[in-house]
């Protein structure tokens, strides 16, 4: 245990973020349609549950460049900008944002699926709350910024931004009364 402690307590985070893949991961949490409801999961537009996604994070998508390697990448959930076999891995990306070869591009992709990704749980009832989280050592940028709002626009929520551990606080207490409204007026 100790062991175990003292590992973790000696990870550093590497400065690598992939806002679509955790905002799917807390979408199949509530998703009726999910390996992971079991079949259990309110369905959506329930008139007795509410479906509702909190993403806090620095709002910078993140896919790293690294000359240093034949994919040009390092390797992330969405895989390498470019596969052994010359064919590109971001055929899942939007049309537009295809035939990604640098961490800018990478970013934009990303924004655009993550964008997509809200849309889509929008479209299925799922309130989307954000939280910017920014601080002046890694300040959010206009990118990020309009990347949380637009999720939390098409998720009919709520864009917040956190620059201290105060202000985080009074986020998440905002969001919690915002959801409390939400289960007395339905």
């Amino acid at each position: 245990s100790s062991t175990l402690n003292n590992i973790v307590d000696n990870m550093i985070a590497g400065g690598v973020t992939n806002i679509h893949e955790g905002f799917m991961w807390g979408w199949r949490t509530i998703s009726p349609n999910s390996v992971l409801s079991d079949g259990t999961a309110a369905a959506y537009g329930s008139a007795t549950v509410n479906k509702i996604i909190i993403l806090m994070t620095d709002g910078a998508n993140t896919w790293l460049d690294w000359g240093a390697s034949p994919n040009k990448s390092l390797f992330s959930s969405n895989g390498f900008f470019a596969n052994v076999d010359g064919t590109n891995s971001d055929a899942h990306f939007p049309s537009t944002n295809q035939g990604v070869a640098n961490g800018t591009q990478g970013r934009a992709g990303l924004d655009a699926l993550t964008r997509l990704a809200c849309r889509n749980a929008g479209s299925a009832n799922v309130a989307i709350y954000t939280i910017g989280f920014s601080v002046s050592s890694d300040p959010i940028d206009s990118q990020g910024v309009s990347l949380l709002q637009d999720c939390a626009r098409y998720g009919n929520g709520l864009y917040i931004q956190a620059n201290s551990s105060d202000t985080l606080i009074a986020a998440f207490n905002k969001i919690a009364k915002s959801i409390g409204s939400l289960r007395i007026t339905r």
